[in-house]
């Protein structure tokens, strides 16, 4: 009983995190991780070139999933790619996680 009092109270304080697995957010209807960090990728890569042109994510989900069947980098350089291109700045980090 203890530890669902302390998982109450951390809900209580905003200081809880889920982690799940693939099958509910794929189930839920969200990307793969494969296809989120791609689409996240074609995401910055359209915005650095397109200025506030922003595709719909439809669009770059089915691109993200066409370069997974072609794809001859590894995931975790693209991943890596991501990550420092907003090493300067975390919340814009976390605006294109969510938009996308």
């Amino acid at each position: 009983m203890d530890s669902i009092n302390k998982l109450r109270q951390a809900y209580k304080n905003r200081n809880l995190t889920l982690y799940l697995g693939a099958g509910v957010s794929i189930g839920s209807g969200l990307p793969s991780w494969d296809a989120l960090v791609l689409a996240m990728y074609f995401k910055v890569m359209d915005q650095q070139r397109l200025g506030n042109w922003r595709p719909f994510p439809n669009y770059l989900l089915a691109i993200a999933e066409w370069q997974l069947q072609h794809l001859r980098e590894p995931l975790e350089i693209t991943a890596r790619k991501i990550r420092s291109h907003f090493s300067h700045n975390q919340q814009d980090f976390l605006n294109v996680l969510r938009e996308t």
